[in-house]
């Protein structure tokens, strides 16, 4: 289905009114952002087999706050569904907004 708006995407912007572009920018840039670029098939091989073997962990959270501690950072990732705060110790923390997207709204701990 992406494919196909990938290919008519910029005709079908341009056919939106004003309005109906910020609405969709408002609600719907979130899930675009993470469907439009695809991984090179060599590092979607690499991802998938380290989470297979547990050593890599993909969660669908938000960033709620990081502190620098020895050795990194201790964040608190936010999964909004189950309606928790997830502690973790990670080595790096990687803004990756996507273009045009502020990061005045991320966490000044850092």
């Amino acid at each position: 289905m992406l494919d196909g708006v990938r290919a008519q995407g910029q005709q079908i912007w341009n056919a939106l009114e004003p309005e109906s572009r910020r609405r969709i920018a408002r609600h719907l840039r979130p899930i675009w952002d993470v469907h439009r670029f695809r991984a090179a098939p060599q590092i979607e091989a690499i991802l998938e087999r380290k989470l297979a073997d547990g050593s890599r962990e993909l969660l669908r959270a938000r960033l709620g706050g990081a502190d620098r501690v020895e050795g990194g950072f201790a964040v608190e990732l936010l999964d909004r569904r189950r309606g928790v705060a997830i502690p973790r110790r990670v080595e790096r923390v990687i803004v990756a907004t996507g273009p045009g997207t502020s990061i005045s709204s991320a966490p000044s701990r850092i």
